[in-house]
């Protein structure tokens, strides 16, 4: 038999379930549990014996009611999640996209001025040994415009066997050293066997703790115009 409440204005009677919270009570078992009352509803019920009486009391309340609290705090967080969003995304259109916009010209002009001036720029990774190139290199030696990522060997390979150890040698002393830049004429081998001039400079951009060079950048521009028209000078010079 139960008490009436805010649910049940009158008295009623249940049958005896020992499984259910009532009849846990009635066992002098203590606990909270959560589960469906006779409506069908989601609660949170507490229960336990009373006293010494043989009696045993239930609180229930839906989930509804426990979480109404915390769905109004997620209500206002989300409002001002949405808000801080939307004047994330207005920043960005306003401040970050115009410097997008003027880092892609500067960007292209860059490219442009390179592709015009038959320059190719070289990123050499010292960690890994691997050179990054552009496109323009491939274009420098007679080939298809296509940037390439490959061992500096690999390179030094291309080299004219009498320019080698010239290159090393200005390559050593711009890792060793904070201001010397690396600048070196040299010729590489084209895919006919013909040599080429080749004017490469470079700096190196990044060192670690010890001061050990880690990354180094530069532009290798054709100069096979220039030899040609100061060796054509050189022999009309000899006449």
């Amino acid at each position: 038999a139960c008490f009436p409440h805010r649910s049940e204005s009158k008295a009623y009677a249940r049958p005896h379930e020992a499984a259910t919270p009532m009849g846990r009570a009635l066992a002098r078992e203590g606990g909270v549990r959560l589960l469906r009352d006779r409506d069908g509803r989601n609660v949170m019920a507490a229960f336990g014996p009373v006293g010494n009486l043989g009696l045993g009391m239930v609180l229930t309340m839906t989930t509804a009611e426990i979480y109404a609290p915390l769905r109004g705090e997620l209500y206002i967080v989300g409002v001002l999640l949405a808000a801080l969003v939307l004047v994330g995304t207005l920043l960005l259109h306003w401040r970050v996209a115009p410097l997008v916009r003027r880092l892609y010209l500067h960007e292209q002009r860059l490219k442009l001025a390179l592709d015009n001036s038959r320059s190719a720029v070289w990123d050499l990774d010292l960690q890994t040994g691997q050179v990054y190139l552009s496109e323009q290199w491939q274009a420098l030696l007679g080939k298809a415009a296509e940037a390439t990522k490959t061992p500096l060997e690999e390179l030094y390979k291309l080299v004219h066997p009498e320019d080698v150890e010239q290159v090393r040698r200005k390559l050593r002393a711009a890792l060793k050293s904070g201001d010397l830049p690396y600048d070196v004429d040299h010729r590489v081998q084209l895919p006919d066997g013909q040599w080429t001039w080749i004017h490469s400079i470079g700096r190196v951009v990044q060192r670690d703790g010890k001061g050990r060079a880690l990354r180094m950048i530069g532009v290798n521009t054709s100069i096979a115009r220039r030899k040609q028209e100061q060796a054509f000078s050189e022999r009309r010079a000899s006449r």
